[in-house]
């Protein structure tokens, strides 16, 4: 069936303050549960580098001397990160491999960490490529920034009210959140073919990774169960060719 694009009512949670901390939600809201944030992250490939036991290697935060682990939201800023590590160490050469994991398992150990203040922290990397997309996006909105606090995804609204975008899949309606603009901007073309009179009133607006999950957790909005983040289109190729793997 032909995906329909049209745009739903606005949502009043982090993802409208684009760049703002997830919003103080009154006791009365009605978060998602914690299975349906996973089953939400689940299908969303990640990507980290680990030694021969399967651990993650961790960093050091220069600035707050913090542990980290390292996961990337792109298998080729893996690759190149796994390509230093060599050429400064030759010895590890062997030892270490990329692994994908799901978006969920990290989400879930970092739940579990949470109250431990020894362990390390998860730090998502996202492309240059897209950091810089997302900074030219809020430029032209009139937000001159110097850095972008994390990885943006990227979300459409437009319409009369600035609704977000909603796509029909499956007999549902479900707001797309992409990692990449170029993903976003096939979409909206897409709309502006299918309704060029309302071509003009799309935006986009630039949201970090962490507001949207956070915004998940303790978002009192009945839309939020709507939200599908899009894994990028390297993931997205990678899953098709796991499932035609498996047929």
């Amino acid at each position: 069936m032909k995906a329909l694009i049209r745009w739903g009512a606005a949502l009043g949670l982090a993802l409208g303050a684009t760049l703002g901390g997830v919003s103080i939600v009154p006791q009365s809201a009605i978060a998602l549960p914690e299975e349906e944030i996973v089953e939400k992250l689940q299908s969303v490939p990640v990507y980290t580098i680990v030694n021969a036991e399967g651990i993650p290697l961790p960093a050091s935060n220069t600035e707050t001397q913090e542990t980290l682990i390292p996961i990337f939201i792109d298998r080729g800023s893996a690759e190149q990160k796994l390509g230093e590590l060599r050429s400064a160490n030759p010895e590890l050469a062997s030892q270490v491999s990329i692994r994908p994991v799901s978006m969920a398992e990290v989400y879930k150990l970092e739940q579990e960490n949470a109250s431990n203040a020894e362990a390390p922290s998860f730090a998502y990397i996202p492309t240059d490529e897209q950091v810089q997309s997302a900074l030219s996006v809020l430029q032209a909105q009139g937000q001159n920034l110097q850095g972008f606090p994390g990885v943006p995804m990227f979300v459409a609204r437009g319409g009369e009210e600035q609704g977000y975008l909603t796509i029909e899949r499956d007999g549902e309606r479900i707001i797309p959140v992409f990692f990449e603009k170029e993903q976003i901007d096939q979409v909206i073309d897409r709309f502006g073919q299918e309704q060029p009179d309302l071509a003009s009133t799309v935006n986009i607006d630039v949201v970090p990774l962490q507001n949207l999950i956070g915004a998940l957790r303790e978002g009192n909005e009945e839309e939020l169960r709507n939200i599908v983040i899009v894994p990028t289109t390297e993931s997205l190729q990678l899953l098709r060719q796991q499932q035609q793997g498996g047929n």
